[in-house]
């Protein structure tokens, strides 16, 4: 009996470290990079269905690596220097995209200018 008190306080013990260490996603944090677009379909590294409908957006594997998961969710606001702005969901990871670059749906990109024009330069920040 004490054997298995023992092992269920280590298990709990386990469990508890692990979600504990999760990192807070930084607020407001703004950057530079480029935008491009992709066609999101299915379910993306957050787990939530998605589709090039959506305002939605893939993040860089680099804030992944930082925040996991915790991210997921999170809105962007993003800009072009001449002032075409929009605003989108992250729901993805994009593995291909330098550390401030973004991936967009054709929906959210489109109101940053045509999907011809892909990449772009934007500014963006975390809501």
């Amino acid at each position: 009996m004490v054997r298995m008190t023992v092992q269920l306080i280590a298990l709990c013990s386990l469990v508890f470290a692990s979600t504990a260490t999760a990192a807070a996603v930084p607020s407001k944090r703004q950057a530079n990079g480029r935008a491009t677009w992709y066609n999101p379909e299915g379910f993306g590294f957050c787990g939530t269905r998605q589709d090039s409908s959506q305002h939605i957006v893939a993040i860089s594997s680099y804030w992944t690596a930082g925040f996991g998961t915790g991210v997921c969710g999170v809105q962007i606001n993003a800009w072009t220097p001449d002032g075409r702005s929009t605003t989108a969901t992250i729901t993805d990871v994009c593995y291909t995209c330098g550390q401030n670059d973004i991936d967009f749906s054709p929906a959210a990109f489109q109101d940053l200018a045509p999907l011809s024009s892909s990449p772009i330069s934007i500014e963006w920040q975390l809501l």
